[in-house]
């Protein structure tokens, strides 16, 4: 039967007719390969980590009106 190729309904077949305690172990097994599919790799986890706090301005972050005022200034300076 391993050398053999299985369509779906024939594995589901072969996997009713396990015993109780076999099935419940290819259920963990499954499960365990779904999650790990799932879940983010340790290292891309870490590298978010990382990168956390890369955008922050050095000193004060400036108010709305002062970021207005100097978009304002750049975009006269830039067409002018």
């Amino acid at each position: 039967m391993a050398d053999q190729k299985l369509d779906y309904q024939d594995f589901v077949e072969a996997v009713r007719k396990l015993p109780l305690e076999q099935r419940l172990m290819l259920m963990e097994e499954l499960s365990r390969s779904v999650r790990s599919d799932l879940s983010p790799a340790p290292s891309q986890r870490s590298s978010v980590k990382e990168m956390r706090g890369i955008l922050k301005p050095e000193g004060d972050v400036p108010s709305d009106e002062d970021f207005s005022d100097a978009y304002t200034r750049y975009l006269i300076e830039k067409y002018t």
